[in-house]
Formats: structure tokens, C-alpha cells, sequence
């Protein structure tokens, strides 16, 4: 059956056109996260968290600590509603006191590791309150529970998503308030995971 076109409605041709856009409706933004690490290995670990309805952006930050929260603090003039740093202290009081304040006054959280980022992953595998000296200390201490996991490019979130909350647990249980930076071993990263996971 055709449509007759005499009987099609006209459009009036007096009548303005609307050309503004509809409205969004009830339609929820996601929330839209910033993660700025040192290297491969929080890149990896946090990439693991992007999914549907949460707009995670993680940032190799490189290997200076300072200049990478100051890249955090720049990045605060973009449109973000959280930006943070994941960063190790390396046990040097100095460089976590330098930390703070480049991102004093700023909209920018650190979620820090002492002495560095493997203490995170470790609390994954197992209860640890045992101090350690160094990076390679941790990373020692995490291949006797993880043969496959290397440092970097190593690191697989799928290794770890499912010890997520025991991780969560023992880090409150090294720093329960999570500002605790000189105390070796503790890292409170799991602020940022509870928000993003």
C-alpha cells in the first residue's frame, strides 16, 4: 500500500525550527578517574579494573616520583572527578614530605607503598608485616609466591582480582587510616581500589 502524498501532514513553514538538543533524560554519567603509577606494574595491575559504566584512564607515569605528581596536579585542570597518584616512598621520609606537598591544595590523592608497590600485591597472596629493605626485597618475596609474576610487563590483573578483599583487609590492618607512610610494610592503595572496583 503507497502512501498518498497529498495526504502527508506539511510541516509548517512558518513555525521556527528547534535546534537545541534534548535533553540527556535520566541517563547517569560515569564517573571519570584519573590513575597516574610509576611504571608497567600499576599499569597493568589498574588497566585490569576499566569496565562498563567506569571511565578509568591509567597513565604510566614514569619513574620520577615528583614530576609525576606534578603531571597529577596539572592533570586536575582536566575534567576528572578524581585524580591520584600510585607511587612507592622508598622508604625516604624526604621524598614522601615532597609528595605532599606538590599535591597540597590540589584535588589530587596519593595512595602510597612502602617501600613500594609489590607491598600491595603481596597482601594479596598473604598476611605480611615483616619490614622490607627494598623494592627487589618485595619483589623476591612475591615470586616465592607467584613464579610467573614478574615485575612490569609481568604483572597481570586476573592474578590478583580474586584476592582483591584480602588485600584490602590486611593493608587496613597495617594502616587502618591509611596515612601511615613511614611505617614499613604499608601501602594504602586499597582507598583507590575500594572506589574503583
Amino acid at each position: 500500500m503507497t502512501r498518498d502524498p497529498a495526504r502527508r501532514p506539511r510541516r509548517d513553514a512558518s513555525r521556527p525550527t528547534d535546534l537545541r538538543r534534548r535533553s540527556a533524560g535520566a541517563r547517569q554519567e560515569h564517573p571519570r578517574y584519573l590513575v597516574l603509577g610509576e611504571g608497567p606494574t600499576e599499569k597493568n595491575y589498574f588497566d585490569g579494573f576499566k569496565r562498563r559504566g567506569l571511565n578509568l584512564i591509567v597513565k604510566d607515569g614514569g619513574d620520577d616520583h615528583r614530576a609525576v605528581a606534578r603531571r597529577a596536579v596539572e592533570a586536575t585542570r582536566e575534567d576528572y572527578d578524581a585524580v591520584w597518584c600510585v607511587l612507592d616512598t622508598e622508604l625516604d621520609s624526604a621524598l614522601v614530605a615532597d609528595l605532599q606537598e606538590i599535591v597540597a591544595g590540589h584535588d589530587v590523592r596519593l595512595a602510597l607503598s612502602a617501600p613500594c608497590f609489590e607491598v600491595w600485591l603481596l597482601l594479596h597472596k598473604r598476611k605480611w608485616t615483616r619490614p622490607l629493605h627494598s623494592a627487589d626485597a618485595a619483589g623476591r618475596e612475591l615470586r616465592q609466591l607467584m613464579p610467573q609474576w614478574r615485575k612490569g610487563a609481568g604483572t597481570r590483573h586476573a592474578d590478583f582480582v580474586k584476592h582483591i578483599d584480602t588485600a584490602i583487609t590486611e593493608a587496613k590492618r597495617l594502616d587502618p587510616t591509611g596515612r601511615d607512610h613511614g611505617k614499613n610494610p604499608s601501602t594504602n592503595v586499597w582507598q583507590l581500589v575500594e572506589l574503583i572496583r
